[in-house]
Protein backbone atom coordinates (compact mmCIF):
# COMPACT_ATOMS: atom_id res chain seq x y z
CA UNK A 1 0.00 0.00 0.00
CA UNK A 2 2.82 2.34 0.89
CA UNK A 3 4.48 1.58 -2.41
CA UNK A 4 1.31 2.44 -4.35
CA UNK A 5 0.99 5.78 -2.56
CA UNK A 6 4.62 6.65 -3.26
CA UNK A 7 4.22 5.66 -6.90
CA UNK A 8 1.04 7.72 -7.27
CA UNK A 9 2.70 10.74 -5.64
CA UNK A 10 5.72 10.39 -7.95
CA UNK A 11 3.50 10.09 -11.01
CA UNK A 12 1.49 13.12 -9.91
CA UNK A 13 4.70 15.15 -9.45
CA UNK A 14 5.96 14.16 -12.92
CA UNK A 15 2.62 15.09 -14.51
CA UNK A 16 2.51 18.45 -12.71
CA UNK A 17 6.09 19.24 -13.80
CA UNK A 18 5.31 18.28 -17.41
CA UNK A 19 2.19 20.44 -17.44
CA UNK A 20 4.15 23.39 -16.00
CA UNK A 21 6.98 23.11 -18.57
CA UNK A 22 4.55 22.88 -21.49
CA UNK A 23 2.77 26.14 -20.64
CA UNK A 24 2.95 28.62 -23.53
CA UNK A 25 5.22 31.61 -23.00
CA UNK A 26 3.21 34.82 -22.41
CA UNK A 27 3.16 37.22 -25.35
CA UNK A 28 4.54 40.74 -25.15
CA UNK A 29 1.93 43.15 -23.83
CA UNK A 30 1.78 45.77 -26.61
CA UNK A 31 -0.43 48.09 -24.57
CA UNK A 32 2.34 48.62 -22.06
CA UNK A 33 5.35 48.49 -24.36
CA UNK A 34 3.90 50.87 -26.95
CA UNK A 35 3.92 53.58 -24.28
CA UNK A 36 7.70 53.34 -24.00
CA UNK A 37 9.57 55.57 -26.43
CA UNK A 38 12.14 53.77 -28.54
CA UNK A 39 15.74 54.52 -27.60
CA UNK A 40 17.57 56.90 -29.88
CA UNK A 41 14.45 58.68 -31.10
CA UNK A 42 14.61 62.18 -32.50
CA UNK A 43 13.73 63.78 -29.15
CA UNK A 44 10.89 65.22 -27.13
CA UNK A 45 8.37 67.34 -29.00
CA UNK A 46 6.73 70.43 -27.53
CA UNK A 47 4.27 73.11 -28.59
CA UNK A 48 5.28 76.67 -27.77
CA UNK A 49 2.38 79.13 -27.39
CA UNK A 50 2.86 82.80 -26.55
CA UNK A 51 0.66 85.72 -25.59
CA UNK A 52 1.48 87.26 -28.98
CA UNK A 53 0.55 84.19 -31.05
CA UNK A 54 -1.89 81.66 -29.66
CA UNK A 55 -1.52 79.41 -32.72
CA UNK A 56 1.90 78.42 -31.45
CA UNK A 57 4.73 76.51 -33.05
CA UNK A 58 6.59 73.27 -32.52
CA UNK A 59 10.04 72.58 -31.18
CA UNK A 60 12.08 69.47 -30.41
CA UNK A 61 14.51 68.93 -27.55
CA UNK A 62 16.86 66.40 -29.11
CA UNK A 63 19.73 64.25 -27.94
CA UNK A 64 22.17 65.24 -25.24
CA UNK A 65 25.40 66.85 -26.37
CA UNK A 66 28.79 67.06 -24.69
CA UNK A 67 28.27 70.54 -23.28
CA UNK A 68 25.50 69.25 -20.99
CA UNK A 69 22.35 70.34 -22.80
CA UNK A 70 20.21 68.87 -25.54
CA UNK A 71 20.03 70.12 -29.09
CA UNK A 72 17.05 72.38 -29.73
CA UNK A 73 15.19 72.61 -33.05
CA UNK A 74 12.64 75.39 -33.45
CA UNK A 75 10.06 75.70 -36.21
CA UNK A 76 10.27 79.02 -38.11
CA UNK A 77 7.03 80.23 -36.50
CA UNK A 78 8.70 80.24 -33.08
CA UNK A 79 11.29 82.74 -34.25
CA UNK A 80 8.72 85.02 -35.91
CA UNK A 81 7.00 85.42 -32.54
CA UNK A 82 10.15 86.12 -30.55
CA UNK A 83 13.25 86.98 -32.63
CA UNK A 84 15.50 86.36 -29.60
CA UNK A 85 14.71 82.65 -29.95
CA UNK A 86 16.61 82.61 -33.25
CA UNK A 87 19.81 82.26 -31.21
CA UNK A 88 18.52 79.29 -29.16
CA UNK A 89 20.55 76.14 -29.81
CA UNK A 90 20.32 74.10 -26.60
CA UNK A 91 17.66 72.92 -24.15
CA UNK A 92 19.01 72.87 -20.59
CA UNK A 93 17.26 70.79 -17.89
CA UNK A 94 18.24 72.36 -14.58
CA UNK A 95 18.41 70.59 -11.20
CA UNK A 96 15.66 72.83 -9.75
CA UNK A 97 13.18 71.69 -12.42
CA UNK A 98 13.40 74.80 -14.59
CA UNK A 99 14.28 74.72 -18.29
CA UNK A 100 16.40 77.21 -20.21
CA UNK A 101 17.14 77.76 -23.88
CA UNK A 102 20.73 78.81 -24.47
CA UNK A 103 22.62 80.23 -27.43
CA UNK A 104 25.77 78.62 -28.83
CA UNK A 105 27.86 81.03 -26.76
CA UNK A 106 26.10 79.95 -23.51
CA UNK A 107 23.93 83.06 -23.21
CA UNK A 108 20.46 82.29 -21.82
CA UNK A 109 17.75 83.19 -24.35
CA UNK A 110 14.64 82.04 -22.44
CA UNK A 111 13.83 80.46 -19.08
CA UNK A 112 10.80 78.40 -18.09
CA UNK A 113 9.41 77.12 -14.76
CA UNK A 114 6.79 74.47 -14.06
CA UNK A 115 3.27 75.82 -14.51
CA UNK A 116 -0.15 74.35 -13.79
CA UNK A 117 -0.58 70.88 -15.17
CA UNK A 118 2.03 69.49 -17.53
CA UNK A 119 3.31 72.79 -18.88
CA UNK A 120 6.24 75.16 -18.46
CA UNK A 121 5.73 78.93 -18.47
CA UNK A 122 8.41 81.48 -19.28
CA UNK A 123 9.67 84.00 -16.75
CA UNK A 124 12.46 85.34 -18.99
CA UNK A 125 12.06 87.24 -21.22
CA UNK A 126 9.15 89.04 -19.60
CA UNK A 127 7.34 89.51 -22.94
CA UNK A 128 5.90 87.61 -24.64
CA UNK A 129 4.85 85.12 -21.98
CA UNK A 130 5.49 81.70 -23.53
CA UNK A 131 4.07 78.33 -22.50
CA UNK A 132 5.55 74.94 -23.41
CA UNK A 133 3.13 72.02 -23.72
CA UNK A 134 4.34 68.46 -24.17
CA UNK A 135 3.35 67.26 -27.62
CA UNK A 136 4.33 65.04 -30.50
Amino acid sequence: MMRAKAGAAGLLAVLAFAAWTMQPKPALDMTTTSAIAPAGGRGDGFRLVSTWDEAGCTLVAGRAVERGGRTLSLAPGCIADNPELAAARYWLDRPDGTVAFSAADGRIVAEFAMADGAAFESYYPRQPVMTLFAGD
